[in-house]
C-alpha cells in the first residue's frame, strides 16, 4: 500500500460540488475573498465587515404575495388624521373599503431577483440578526413509521412583531406562526449599546445555478444543503393533497422541510457572524445549539486516492477517520452510502395544513460494501455450481460414450492397447472437446459482454480455453478409468448384466423403478445433474431474499439487485436446462440400450400409452429425486451463509423442487417420440 501523504490535500466545499462551474453571472468565490472593513455610508458612519456572497438563482419556495394599493375615501382620511398610534389606526382602517388603484403579484423568484439587485449595490445590506434551526426529533411507530415531533415555539425566537429588546419592530412571515418542528437559536444585534461594533454586511459578487452543481450520482448521493430534500406523499390521500408534487419549503425557518441556502460565503467570513459582542446568542432559546463556539454543523472530507470501495480505498478512509477522531470530532464514514426510502408522518399544522404521510430518502451507510459482499457470495456460489453441473454433464456424456463403445474398446484391448493408452485416448478426446468449447466460449464472451455493457480483455477471455480443457479432463477421469478396464472379450460378447434376486413387477410404475435400478450410476448421475440446477435455483432464491433484506430499500441496492438478478437468473436457467438435458439423455440412453425390451413389450401387446407412461415415470422419478436433493442442498447452503429460514424461504425452495420435477417430466417428451418411431420388427430380428 502506498504511504499516505504527510500533508493532506484540502478540498473546499466549493470544489466538492464544482461550484465555479455553476456560476451563472458575476464571478465565483476565490481564495482571496474574505471580510473587508467598511462603513455604512450614512450619517451614523457605523463600521461594517463586508462579506462576499454568491446568490442562488433559484427560489425554493413557491410563495406568491399580492400587493393591493387602495385610495382612501373620506372615512379613511378622517381616521388617518385622528390621534392614536399607527398600530391602532391600521387595525381600524382594515375593514374600511377603498378604491383599488393597482394590484401586483410578486412570486418568490421575482423577490429573489430584487434581493440580488439589493445585494449588488455598493452598500450591500447589513445583517442585524439571524436564526439557526436545529434538527427534527422523531418518534418511532408501528412498522418503522416515524412521526415528526412538534416543538413549542420560543416566544422570543418567534418574533411576533412586538418590540424585541426595545430596539425595533420586525415584520415576520405568516408561515412562522405555523407548527414548529425545530428548535431555533437566535443571534440579535444590539446597536444601541454597541454602536462601535462592526456590522456584518453581505455584498453579492455573483450568482450560481444550483441545478448545475455536481452533487454526485443519484444512487449514492449524500444529503446536501444545496438542494431541498424530495419529500413526496406516501399514500394516495397525501399525494392528492400535495397534488402529485413534493412538499416544498416555506418561510417557516422552524418548519419540517428546510430551504437550501440562498447565499454562500467563504470560511474566512464566519467570524463576522459569530461576534458575541455584536450578535450575542439568544440565551432563552432551548435549541441546544451553541452558536458561539460551534457555528459549523458538519464538514465534508474527501480522501485523496480513494477510487471506490476496494480494500485499499477503504483503508485510506479508515486511517483518515481515525486521525479526525483523534481531534475530538465525530466522524461518519459515508463512502459506499446510498439513499434509502423512509416513511414519516407529519402532524397537522396550526394554519390548516392536514396531517401527511410522507416518503423521503435518508442515507444508509455502507450499502455498497454490503452489496459487494452479497454479490461476491452469490457469484462465487453460482460460479461453483455452474462448473459442477458442467462437469456432471461431461461425465454423463463421456460415460455414455464409453459404454456405447465397449465393443471398440474391447477390440483395441484385444490387439494390445494398454489400459493407460485406452484411458489417454478418452482423455485426449475430452481435452480436444474442451479446447473447442473453451475457444467458442472465449469468442462468444465478447458479444455477450458488449450486450451486457461489460468490459472484458482478450487475456481474460482467453482464460476460458484452459479452464474448459481442465474441466473436461477432470470430469473425464472416471469414464477414462472405465475405458482402461475394457475387457477384450467385450468385442465378441454381448453386454449382459449379472442377475440379482428377482422382484415382482406389479405395474408400469413398478417397472420404471426396476429399470432405473438396473443402471444406478447413470440414474444417479442424471439426478445429480438436475439436483445441481435445482440447488442453484434454490440458492439464488434464498440469497436474493437475504440480499433484499440487507441492501434493498436503498436506491443503490435496488438498482444493483435488478442488474445482478438478470445475470444470475440467466446462469441458473442454463444450469437447470443442463440438468433437464441430462435427465433426457439418461432416459434416451436407457431407451436406446433397451430397444429390444421395448420392442418385445410392444410385440406381446403393450400399447403406446403404457410404454409412454413407462418412459415418463422414469424421467419423473429421476427429476423428483434430483429436485428434492437439490432443494435440500440449496437450503443448507443458504443456511450456512447465515440467512434465517423463513416460511417465504421454504416456499421458494418447494417451488424450485416442483419446477425441477415438472421440467424433468417434460424432458421425456423427446425420448417418448423416439420410442414411437422404434421399428419393432427390425429390432427383434437383430436380437
Amino acid at each position: 500500500m502506498p504511504p499516505f501523504p504527510t500533508q493532506p490535500r484540502i478540498f473546499s466545499r466549493h470544489a466538492l460540488v464544482d461550484l465555479p462551474r455553476a456560476v451563472s453571472s458575476g464571478r465565483a468565490l476565490t481564495a482571496p475573498d474574505r471580510v473587508r472593513p467598511g462603513t455604512l455610508g450614512d450619517a451614523s458612519e457605523l463600521p461594517t465587515l463586508d462579506v462576499p456572497v454568491l446568490l442562488s438563482s433559484k427560489a425554493y419556495t413557491n410563495d406568491v404575495d399580492e400587493v393591493v394599493v387602495e385610495k382612501l375615501g373620506p372615512q379613511g382620511v378622517a381616521l388617518m388624521t385622528t390621534g392614536g398610534n399607527s398600530k391602532q389606526r391600521l387595525k381600524a382602517l382594515t375593514p374600511i373599503p377603498g378604491q383599488v388603484i393597482s394590484r401586483t403579484k410578486v412570486d418568490s423568484q421575482a423577490a429573489l431577483a430584487e434581493l440580488g439587485t439589493l445585494l449588488s449595490r455598493s452598500g450591500g445590506t447589513e445583517v442585524r440578526n439571524y436564526t439557526q434551526p436545529g434538527p427534527v426529533a422523531f418518534n418511532s411507530g408501528a412498522g418503522g413509521v416515524l412521526t415528526a415531533e412538534p416543538v413549542p415555539a420560543d416566544p422570543i425566537s418567534k418574533l411576533s412583531g412586538e418590540q424585541v429588546g426595545q430596539v425595533e419592530q420586525r415584520r415576520v412571515p405568516l408561515d412562522l406562526k405555523d407548527t414548529w418542528f425545530r428548535k431555533v437559536a437566535n443571534r440579535d444585534s444590539d446597536t444601541l449599546t454597541n454602536a462601535n461594533i462592526p456590522v456584518p454586511r453581505v455584498k453579492r459578487v455573483g450568482s450560481f445555478d444550483p441545478g448545475k452543481l455536481d452533487l454526485g450520482p443519484v444512487l449514492s448521493r449524500m444529503p446536501t444543503s444545496y438542494e431541498a430534500p424530495p419529500v413526496s406523499g406516501a399514500d394516495e390521500r397525501s399525494k392528492a393533497l400535495l397534488k402529485g408534487q413534493t412538499l416544498a419549503p416555506n418561510e417557516n425557518i422552524a418548519g419540517y422541510v428546510q430551504a437550501p441556502p440562498l447565499m454562500l460565503t467563504t470560511m474566512a467570513s464566519i467570524d463576522a457572524f459569530t461576534n458575541p459582542t455584536y450578535l450575542p446568542p439568544n440565551l432563552l432559546s432551548t435549541s441546544g445549539v451553541d452558536t458561539n463556539t460551534h457555528p459549523i454543523s458538519a464538514i465534508r472530507v474527501r480522501v485523496a486516492g480513494v477510487t471506490g470501495i476496494d480494500p485499499v480505498s477503504r483503508e485510506r478512509v479508515r486511517v483518515v477517520a481515525r486521525r479526525l477522531e483523534a481531534l475530538g470530532l465525530r466522524v461518519d464514514i459515508t463512502v459506499g452510502s446510498s439513499p434509502a426510502p423512509v416513511r414519516t408522518t407529519l402532524p397537522a399544522g396550526s394554519l390548516g395544513r392536514p396531517e401527511l404521510a410522507l416518503a423521503e430518502n435518508w442515507t444508509k451507510k455502507g450499502v455498497a460494501v454490503e452489496i459487494v459482499k452479497a454479490v461476491d457470495t452469490k457469484s462465487v456460489a453460482l460460479f461453483g455450481l455452474i462448473l459442477l453441473v458442467c462437469a456432471l454433464t461431461v461425465v454423463n456424456a463421456a460415460s455414455a460414450a464409453v459404454r456405447a463403445r465397449r465393443t471398440e474398446l474391447g477390440v483395441l484391448a484385444s490387439i494390445g492397447w494398454s489400459p493407460p493408452r485406452l484411458a489417454g485416448m478418452v482423455l485426449a478426446e475430452l481435452a480436444l472437446i474442451g479446447v473447442v468449447a473453451g475457444t467458442a466460449g472465449a469468442v462468444l464472451s465478447f458479444p455477450v459482454a458488449w450486450v451486457s455493457g461489460l468490459d472484458i480483455s482478450p487475456a481474460r477471455a482467453a482464460l476460458a480455453i484452459p479452464a474448459a480443457t481442465g474441466l473436461a479432463i477432470l470430469a473425464g477421469i472416471i469414464p477414462a478409468v472405465r475405458a482402461a478396464r475394457a475387457d477384450p472379450g467385450a468385442a465378441v460378447r454381448p453386454a449382459i448384466a449379472s442377475t440379482r434376486r428377482a422382484r415382482p413387477v406389479r405395474g408400469v410404475f413398478s417397472l420404471a423403478v426396476t429399470n432405473l435400478r438396473r443402471v444406478p450410476a447413470r440414474s444417479l448421475l442424471g439426478a445429480a445433474s438436475l439436483a445441481v440446477g435445482v440447488a442453484a435455483l434454490a440458492v439464488l432464491a434464498g440469497i436474493t431474499l437475504a440480499f433484499q433484506g440487507a441492501v434493498t430499500g436503498t436506491l443503490l441496492g435496488d438498482a444493483v439487485t435488478v442488474q445482478v438478478r438478470g445475470v444470475d437468473v440467466a446462469a441458473v436457467v442454463a444450469m437447470v436446462a443442463l440438468g433437464i438435458f441430462s435427465v433426457a439423455d439418461v432416459v434416451y440412453l436407457n431407451l436406446k440400450e433397451r430397444a429390444a425390451e421395448f420392442a418385445t413389450l410392444r410385440a406381446i401387446g403393450w400399447g403406446e400409452g403404457p410404454l409412454s407412461r413407462l418412459v415418463a415415470y422414469e424421467g419423473l422419478l429421476i427429476g423428483l429425486a434430483g429436485s428434492l436433493v437439490g432443494a435440500g442442498a440449496g437450503l443448507g447452503v443458504v443456511r450456512l451463509l447465515g440467512a434465517p429460514i423463513t416460511p417465504t424461504l421454504l416456499a421458494a425452495f418447494a417451488a424450485a423442487a416442483v419446477v425441477g420435477t415438472l421440467s424433468a417430466a417434460a424432458a421425456t417428451l423427446a425420448p417418448t417420440l423416439a420410442l414411437r418411431r422404434l421399428p419393432t420388427t427390425e429390432v427383434i430380428a437383430e436380437e
